[in-house]
């Protein structure tokens, strides 16, 4: 569900270049007197399209969202306690640092894995940034085999506060 969202919405803004103009032009048709009934049809489209659009960008999110952290929250009450959380922008993937235990919380929703990393079992880390306007891939290499490398796309704005939190889990 998440990667279905994630490739609808460009699809839907650029299908705002078309429905826009077309809802406006009905708009006026309708309001001036115009009794064809072409403009009240395009009127109920329109904004069945603008209905849509805040479905697949508000509301989808938020269930997704709301799904993801349901799953954090079981960890929570059992006295996880994050300092710092890295989620993915498809809210697909989570990862949660809880630096007294020493523990990531890694979840990821495709396949239903959750599970505990230690520290330790971290090798490496890093923040890819492919290309300037895309999300940022943190990336936290394992010395577990089944889980050598976990992957979260982040949202690019939280760049510099993601690194400055990982320096200050890992170090440098």
């Amino acid at each position: 569900m998440q990667i279905i969202w994630y490739m609808l919405r460009p699809f839907y803004m650029l299908g705002l270049w078309v429905v826009v103009p077309l809802f406006l032009i009905a708009f006026f048709a309708v309001r001036g007197g115009n009794h064809d009934p072409v403009g009240p049809v395009l009127l109920v489209l329109g904004l069945g399209y603008f209905a849509l659009g805040y479905w697949l960008l508000k509301m989808v999110p938020d269930a997704l969202n709301r799904r993801l952290f349901a799953r954090v929250d079981k960890f929570k009450v059992n006295g996880f306690t994050p300092r710092w959380e890295a989620v993915s922008v498809m809210y697909n993937r989570y990862v949660g640092f809880a630096p007294k235990t020493r523990q990531a919380l890694y979840i990821d929703m495709n396949d239903g894995s959750e599970r505990f990393i230690d520290f330790d079992d971290v090798t490496e880390w890093e923040l890819e940034q492919q290309r300037p306007n895309h999300p940022v891939l943190l990336k936290l290499l394992t010395r577990l085999p089944d889980l050598p490398v976990i992957g979260v796309r982040i949202n690019r704005r939280f760049y510099d506060t993601s690194n400055s939190h990982l320096k200050a889990i890992f170090g440098s």
